[in-house]
Formats: C-alpha cells, sequence, structure tokens
C-alpha cells in the first residue's frame, strides 16, 4: 500500500468497522494496515482506534491487536470504545487531545465527507487518509460501495441537523431542562433496572476472583492495608464505598476526564478484561495474598488477560463504557473476592 502524500500530526485515527465471527472484515483490516504504514513512516507518534461492538466484539481492541501484529509499539496504540459512530468517535479525539490534537484519519473512501465536516464543526484540524480496499472490483463489491455511499449521502445532512439541535440544547434554560431530565432518566434507570444488573455483575466479578485464588498458595505474601494501594488515576474521589440507593456501591469513584490514564495499583496478574454489563470495560488484577483490584468503566484496555503487570502500569484509559452518567473511574479492592472500603488501602487516601 502506498503512504499518500501527508503532513506530520499528532495523532492518526482509524476508525472501526466490521468484525465477524470468523475475524476482522476487509475493510477494516485495510484501514489498519493502511494506519501501521503511517505510523511507520513517522507521520505521528500515536494511533487511536475509535470504535464500536460487533459481533460482540469490540472494534478498537480488535485493531489494537492487529496493529501490534504490524510492529507498531504497545504504547503508541489507544484504544476507545466510545467511538460508536462518526460524532463520538471525534469527540473522543478531543477528549484524549484536550483540544489541541492535529489528526489523520483513515476510513473508507465513502466516510471521508462524513468526517470531513463533522471534524469541522468540532473544530479539529483533520487531513483525510482514504483506505481503498485492494483487488478486483467485483459487482458484489460495488452494490456494497453503492450502499455506502448512499448511507452517507444520507448521513451528512443528517449529522449537521443534529448538531444544531445539540447546539440549540446547550443553551440554558435548555442546557439545564435537559441535565435534569438525563439525572432523572438514569436515577429511575437504576432503580428499576441497573440495582440488580449491577449486583449480579458484582456476583460474577466476586466468583471469577474466587476461582482463580483457589490456586494462590497460601505461602504468598498478603498485602495489608499498611502497605498502600497507589491511586490509579489522578482525581478527587466521587461518590465511596458504601450503601447508595439501598445498596452497596462496593468501590470508590475517582473524577478524572476521559481520556486519563488508568494505571495498576500495584504490580500483579491480569485475571480479567471484559465488557461487563453497568460496569462497562472492566479489568480485574489479582496482587497476590487474596489481594484484587477491580478496574470499571475503561475506554479500552492496554492489557490482555494473563499478562504480568508492574505496580504504576498503564492498564488502559478512563471512560464511559456501561451504565455512567460521566466519564470516571470505579475502583474496587476486593479479599478474596469481597469488596473492600478502597480508602483503608490507598497510600494517598486524602
Amino acid at each position: 500500500m502506498v503512504v499518500p502524500a501527508l503532513r506530520k500530526a499528532d495523532a492518526i485515527v482509524v476508525f472501526g468497522a466490521a468484525v465477524w465471527p470468523e475475524g476482522p472484515s476487509m475493510t477494516l483490516r485495510v484501514r489498519v494496515a493502511l494506519a501501521a504504514e503511517l505510523h511507520a513512516a513517522g507521520l505521528a507518534p500515536i494511533v487511536l482506534c475509535t470504535g464500536g461492538r460487533s459481533n460482540g466484539s469490540s472494534e478498537a481492541r480488535v485493531m489494537r491487536a492487529m496493529l501490534l501484529a504490524h510492529g507498531v509499539d504497545a504504547q503508541a496504540v489507544i484504544p476507545d470504545d466510545g467511538g460508536i459512530n462518526t460524532r463520538h468517535a471525534l469527540r473522543s479525539v478531543q477528549r484524549f487531545g484536550e483540544g489541541r490534537w492535529r489528526i489523520i484519519a483513515v476510513s473508507s473512501p465513502y466516510h471521508m465527507a462524513r468526517i470531513g465536516s463533522e471534524a469541522r464543526r468540532q473544530g479539529i484540524a483533520v487531513q483525510l487518509c482514504p483506505a481503498p480496499r485492494p483487488g478486483p472490483r467485483t459487482s458484489r463489491l460495488l452494490a456494497f460501495d453503492a450502499r455506502q455511499y448512499l448511507r452517507e449521502a444520507v448521513a451528512v445532512p443528517a449529522y449537521a441537523i443534529g448538531w444544531q439541535l445539540e447546539t440549540l440544547l446547550r443553551h440554558p434554560p435548555l442546557s439545564l431542562a435537559a441535565r435534569a431530565m438525563r439525572h432523572a432518566k438514569a436515577r429511575i434507570g437504576f432503580l428499576l433496572r441497573d440495582a440488580d444488573a449491577v449486583a449480579a455483575t458484582d456476583a460474577a466479578i466476586s466468583c471469577r476472583i474466587k476461582e482463580e485464588l483457589a490456586r494462590v498458595s497460601d505461602s504468598e505474601t498478603v498485602m495489608t492495608p499498611a502497605s498502600g494501594l497507589r491511586r490509579p488515576a489522578q482525581g478527587p474521589v466521587g461518590s465511596r464505598f458504601g450503601l447508595r440507593h439501598g445498596r452497596l456501591h462496593a468501590g470508590i469513584d475517582l473524577r478524572a476526564p476521559y481520556g486519563a490514564p488508568v494505571v495498576s495499583a500495584a504490580a500483579g496478574r491480569v485475571l480479567l478484561t471484559a465488557m461487563l454489563g453497568p460496569y462497562g470495560n472492566v479489568a480485574v488484577i489479582d496482587h497476590g495474598g487474596g489481594l484484587a483490584t477491580s478496574y470499571a468503566h475503561l475506554a479500552g484496555f492496554t492489557v490482555d488477560e494473563s499478562e504480568a503487570v508492574a505496580d504504576g502500569q498503564r492498564i488502559g484509559f478512563v471512560g464511559e463504557t456501561g451504565r455512567t452518567s460521566g466519564p470516571h473511574l470505579h475502583f474496587e479492592v476486593r479479599v478474596h473476592g469481597s469488596p473492600v472500603d478502597p480508602m483503608a488501602y490507598l497510600a494517598d487516601p486524602a
């Protein structure tokens, strides 16, 4: 694949596409291959993989694995499951780059017009880099492309109208009313539906930890509260451990911006990285001696199950996957699977 003439940027953003049960689609493979070439050519130090979920798989996570297979350094790849559509994907760009990134957008040719117009609305400096499919253009592929271009012909004006409506809702008092409605909807949804789902997810995490800890030797050092755990994300504590809405809030919420790095609270081994209902993207790390930590609502993972992690190693990024009213990290400490107050274990509890 020939790398097009482009100026250097802060990040390469590769947009997600279908992942089938048998593997990533040709569309996704072509996009990722081009992004890897652009990175190898030194056009940007970071590759942001942004997408949603496809057939139960995280498009961003699949893209990350493909980039690593292409030889891209793991520290250069950011997976983001918040890119469920073009608008959300570019908002992730704004949040990860704190509004300053100049990007190279990699996607299919039919997607370029929507990316360009949406990037201009959000004030993002973008260079468009289409990734066409190789090989002969069969009648089946021509029909597929025709459907995609037709869809884009509808999506581009629809996005413009949606942006105008969002802009209108950002003006007070409409913004205050919309915020109140979202808060009320979230509270009612939690009481009627999400509370049971949270309890079921909590039980599933506990069972997974207990299954793994059954193989841990009693001779391993037990970490005590005096040992101290590292704060996994920088930010003030919001909701604390204890009863909330009549149910146990099994950890603490750390208020941190979307895309802020999340690090391991201590050295250990990754037990679990999965999407778990209201918890969203969850990573669980075993630290030995019956102690484990859990990190929820992540935007994406930078570690895999069974991987050994060092104290303070980056494991993901703050996000808002699952049931949440905004970006934050839900952090739990569990002893033999049971949640305990993380504030008693943090080295800097203030």
